[in-house]
């Protein structure tokens, strides 16, 4: 997935997004569209530390830094 966003109120705003469905099986779609649906509902955005949290209604998803 790929396109623009940025940070407004604490949000996270993605406008349009692009993907590839070239041989991707039928969970691997429903994954995607799962995740352009909370992209687009404009999560909160917070970072903790090195942490970034997204916030939806009822979904937290918490990213943490690779490690080296």
């Amino acid at each position: 997935m790929l396109g623009p966003g940025s940070i407004e109120d604490y949000e996270l705003v993605v406008d349009l997004q692009a993907s590839t469905q070239m041989a991707c099986d039928q969970s691997l779609e429903e994954q995607d569209q799962w995740l352009s649906s909370f992209l687009g509902a404009r999560p909160r955005f917070e970072r903790v530390d090195e942490d970034l949290y997204l916030s939806g209604d009822d979904t937290t998803i918490h990213l943490v830094p690779e490690a080296d």
